[in-house]
Formats: structure tokens, sequence, C-alpha cells
């Protein structure tokens, strides 16, 4: 997979749909995905009977460590065959800037900035990346939604220089969830040394209870779901982990999508429009 991606990568998220289709969460997921699947996808299945919604078994989405001018990013689908004749190399411009391309019968590239002219097989990609590819490995282990992250050498001086020595040990983070039977989603900080976790564990735990106390969060009804947070310092890392019965995912899953998109659901607000 890593491969496929651009060697400047910093980020990347993965989704394993056919995980997630097997699980309880996917009844609260499938119309946020559905969504958001149709508008860069749609014109380039367009006459061919494909559902990309239904028919896409994997995402990896590829970020750079650092926001460019440029927007770039890069997303790679798995999906089921096409008639490569009729749609490989295809590639469609959106006003956002956005190429879609069909690189074979199962794959689709979507991207923006420099990373447009990125493709499958390249010989120089995030595959390069032995730091990067571990953290993917370690992150993506029996996960249907997981992201790795290496923090920028920029980033960190600019931490040091701020006088936040504990942010700037920050050296990976990522993070995954698990709906097989409860909900389990968690975050990990990996540092440098032992000793600032605490410092970090500190500042987010500051973070947590501001959360807990703002008037929308609590408006939306997260209020259950922020006590269930945990913020721990492990040896050389940081730790920040939920836990939800099986029986209130959905619910969960229906308030945080209600606060991320601009949709009407029985949680928007009043008032709200779409």
């Amino acid at each position: 997979m890593l491969a496929a991606l651009p060697e400047d990568t910093g980020i990347v998220l993965g989704l394993d749909l056919d995980r997630l289709r097997a699980e309880p969460i996917w009844k609260a997921l499938s119309p946020a995905l559905a969504k958001l699947a149709a508008s860069p996808l749609g014109d380039l299945v367009a006459g061919s009977g494909s559902e990309p919604a239904r028919q896409t078994h994997h995402i990896w989405v590829a970020l750079p460590g650092e926001r460019q001018d440029d927007g770039r990013f890069l997303l790679l689908a798995e999906a089921d065959p096409m008639e490569v004749e009729r749609t490989a190399g295809r590639v469609l411009h959106a006003p956002a800037k956005l190429a879609v391309r069909r690189i074979n019968a199962r794959w689709v590239v979507i991207a923006q900035g420099a990373w447009i002219r990125a493709t499958a097989g390249q010989a120089h990609s995030a595959a390069n990346n032995p730091e990067l590819r571990r953290l993917c490995q370690r992150a993506a282990e029996q996960h249907g939604f997981w992201f790795a992250s290496l923090v920028p050498a920029p980033q960190r001086r600019r931490w040091l220089a701020d006088g936040h020595s504990d942010l700037a040990a920050l050296v990976r983070v990522f993070g995954f969830f698990d709906a097989s039977s409860d909900f389990h989603a968690e975050l990990v900080g990996e540092l440098s040394n032992s000793t600032d976790p605490y410092g970090v564990a500190e500042r987010l735990t500051a973070i947590h209870g501001q959360a807990r106390r703002n008037p929308d969060l609590l408006i939306a009804g997260l209020a259950p779901y922020l006590a269930a947070i945990r913020i721990q310092a492990r040896d050389a890392s940081v730790h920040v982990a939920i836990e939800v019965p099986a029986s209130q995912t959905a619910d969960l899953v229906e308030r945080i999508l209600a606060l991320a998109l601009p949709q009407r659901t029985k949680y928007s607000r009043a008032g709200e429009q779409p």
C-alpha cells in the first residue's frame, strides 16, 4: 500500500471497509461514507453501474506532515473490478482542482496539488520510509479505521522555541478504533524519552476538562462520552482512550457526525440548516 503513496507522505489514514461492514457500527457510518464517496467518485463511475459506497473495499489517505499551500493529498481506493478499457487512465478535474484517476481494474486514485502526478508503482514512495512503514503496520493491525503520523522535525523545533519542551519530544502519533463488540478508540503519542509524557498528559487533561465544559458539546449530548475518556502516561508514550458499550456506539457516531458534517440529523441543533 505505501508503495502507491508519495515519498513525502507524513500522515496515513486507513479504512478497511470490509471489516467495518461486518461490525455493528457500519449501520451508523454507511450513510456518511456514501455521501463523502458520491461526489469525487460519482463522475468516474457514471454509467458503469458501480456503487462506490458498496463496492469499495479499502481506502488509504496520504497527507504531508505539514500543510502545504497547494493543499496536496492523495486518496487510494480499492474497489470491485470495472472495465479497464472504459475507465483506466481517465482523469477528471473538479472545481477544487481534484484529479480522479482509475489506474487499473481495481484501483482509483484521487489527488490534489503536487500529488496529482503520483501513481501506483512509482520508484520513490512512502514505502522507502521504514519508520512510517513500521508505524502503519502497528496502527493498522486488526482495525477497521486507523491512522499513523510522524511528527515533522520543523514542528518539533517550533514547539521547543516556544518553550514547550515536552511537546518537542513527540515523535510519532497513531490511533485506531475497533467496534467488533464494544467500541474502543485509542490515540497514542510516542516520545523520545520517558519523562515528558507526563507533561503532555497534563496538557491533554486540561484540554479534556475544557471540552467537558464546552456548551456546544454539552448541547450535542456528548457529556457521557467525554466522561468516558481516559488519559494516561506510560513509559515513553501517552494514551488517550475511550470505551463505549456496543448498545451506545450508534448513538455516539450519530452525535459526532451531527457536529462534523453539514447535514441535518435528529441530533442537529435547532435552527441549523443542511
